[in-house]
């Protein structure tokens, strides 16, 4: 029997949005070391053809991560084209498997100072919510002596280097004996 695949391939930058359309990423390490700092990224991108207005982030953290971040970032436009990026440090305390918080983009596609809560049927204004990738699970290990580097070569290869070395030692005495 033939086997049917079926792909699809979307670059979202190929399309066209009328208003703002936003899009959140949030990149955080898929493997990360107990005690070690690393920094996660948000970024907000408009690629839709009109000024976002009064936008907001709200980013959540698994527990077990310490963190210098605020969970709460505000900006008042963001033009079409235009790129936001925030970001903060983590630093794992507990060793396990973690699921992703993923970040929530609120924004609208006019001003909040234009609205007035006593003439609503004429704003035209609406809100628009997005978020990053959702619940993508993230490992939290001890370092492992050899994963490091010395004057720039990782560990490991020092140390196979070395073994492979002294097998070639081992082989040539051997060899010189016989």
């Amino acid at each position: 029997s033939n086997d049917i695949v079926l792909t699809f391939d979307l670059d979202i930058s190929s399309l066209d949005f009328e208003g703002p359309h936003c899009t959140i990423r949030k990149s955080v390490p898929e493997r990360m070391t107990v005690g070690n700092n690393f920094t996660v990224t948000i970024t907000v991108e408009n690629i839709g053809d009109a000024t976002a207005y009064d936008l907001k982030i709200l980013d959540g953290i698994s527990i077990g991560f310490n963190t210098d971040k605020q969970y709460y970032w505000n900006r008042a436009t963001l033009a079409s084209g235009e790129t936001w990026a925030v970001t903060c440090t983590y630093s794992p305390e507990v060793i396990g498997t973690f699921v992703e918080v993923p970040a929530i983009l609120c924004y609208f596609n006019a001003t909040l100072a234009s609205f007035e809560p006593g003439d609503m049927e004429n704003w035209d204004g609406a809100a628009m919510y997005t978020l990053s990738a959702v619940f993508s699970d993230r490992r939290v290990e001890v370092e492992q002596w050899w994963e490091g580097t010395i004057l720039g070569i990782p560990t490991i290869i020092i140390i196979a280097g070395g073994i492979g070395a002294a097998i070639l030692v081992i082989v040539i005495i051997v060899k010189k004996r016989a």
